[in-house]
């Protein structure tokens, strides 16, 4: 990512972060969902770069908080599963390098508490939700081991 995209995802998540505590919803949601697009198109190109894709998980969780609070639950959910999803994408691809593979580790350690937690504020989504389901049991397993 050059230099004045970063610049630019950072002046957007501050902004969208700023809406957001002053309760401009619709404002945050636009900054958020910019900053989303940009960071996403960064990660597509760049897998290895840690820097992107923690901002753009950053973005999701803000994006899911912000869907939450609206209690809009389906989008909410919608973008906590989109970064874990795209770290296990990378894990199956045969073509991604040993970095990016190992940033996508890491990165799943970011992704799968705030799954857990969202599932267990609202367990009527995670019926809807394979996903949400495998997570909790994974957590549940790796606490009583």
């Amino acid at each position: 990512m050059t230099v004045a995209q970063t610049h630019k995802w950072q002046e957007l998540l501050t902004l969208g972060n700023r809406f957001y505590k002053s309760n401009d919803l619709q404002q945050a949601e636009y900054h958020y969902e910019l900053a989303f697009v940009l960071l996403l198109e960064g990660c597509q190109n760049k897998p290895s770069d840690c820097e992107t894709l923690m901002a753009w998980i950053c973005t999701c969780h803000n994006l899911s908080t912000l869907f939450e609070n609206q209690n809009k639950l389906p989008a909410a959910m919608r973008y906590l599963l989109l970064p874990h999803e795209h770290c296990k994408h990378i894990l199956a691809e045969h073509c991604a390098d040993e970095d990016a593979k190992s940033l996508a580790i890491q990165a799943m350690s970011v992704t799968l508490p705030p799954i857990v937690e969202f599932s267990n504020n609202h367990p009527h989504m995670t019926n809807k939700n394979s996903l949400v389901n495998q997570a909790s049991s994974i957590v549940t397993n790796s606490l009583l081991h």
